[in-house]
């Protein structure tokens, strides 16, 4: 990949670069811009379809980080590795940069922007029928935790098959190593009982419970992991 070198703003407050996005089941060049505005506090990506058009602020689309709620990286997907996945709740970004360095810089630069989250294996046993994540039923999922808001996702590339403000989940219940909580999504696509199998359930327990602080408070009591 030509011109793949990592740019910052003089603030720190911007990285681009070029890279490859996954868009209808193949790999496309492109080039990435994610920005954190002087005037506004919400992270936005950029994605242009090369440099020169970056250079005349011609962007192919534009997605904001208001409802990021994660990254799943270095995973394999079509002869790629230094691969990167930004979710969102209405969108899913899937990008590979040409080396590991520059895929952990842009993964340091938008947790430091963003902050980090938590990612938990589980086993998806129960879902509404008419839900996203019906199809996943008895699958491995990844659940991801982070201010305020969870999201399910399952596969490569990955889906989201749920995603959740905390004060949208009415009843929630820790127990054997079960999690289980019942929904009133806004949208009304992820209402109703879900029930997910993990390993961890005590840890999971805290960092849902730390997830409804401030996100501030949150990143200094809770370091992130992925369970």
């Amino acid at each position: 990949m030509k011109g793949s070198s990592v740019m910052f703003n003089e603030a720190g407050r911007s990285i681009e670069s070029s890279c490859l996005i996954f868009k209808n089941k193949t790999w496309t060049r492109c080039y990435l811009l994610c920005s954190q505005p002087n005037d506004i506090s919400v992270v936005v990506l950029y994605v242009y379809k090369n440099h020169k058009r970056r250079l005349k602020n011609s962007e192919t689309s534009a997605i904001s980080l208001g409802t990021f709620v994660g990254l799943e990286t270095g995973f394999e997907l079509k002869k790629q590795n230094n691969t990167m996945c930004v979710i969102t709740q209405p969108d899913i970004l899937t990008v590979s940069f040409q080396t590991a360095e520059i895929l952990t810089m842009w993964e340091t630069w938008i947790y430091h922007t963003c902050f980090k989250g938590s990612l938990f294996y589980a086993q998806l046993v129960g879902a509404p029928e008419s839900s996203r994540a019906y199809d996943s039923l008895n699958c491995e999922v990844r659940l991801h935790i982070h201010d305020g808001r969870i999201a399910l996702v399952d596969g490569y590339p990955q889906r989201l098959i749920g995603f959740w403000f905390l004060n949208e989940i009415i009843r929630v219940c820790f127990n054997d190593n079960k999690l289980q909580f019942f929904a009133n999504d806004r949208s009304g696509l992820d209402d109703g009982m879900y029930s997910l199998v993990c390993g961890r359930i005590q840890l999971l327990e805290k960092h849902y419970n730390l997830a409804n602080k401030p996100v501030t408070q949150t990143a200094v009591e809770c370091d992130s992991i992925t369970i």
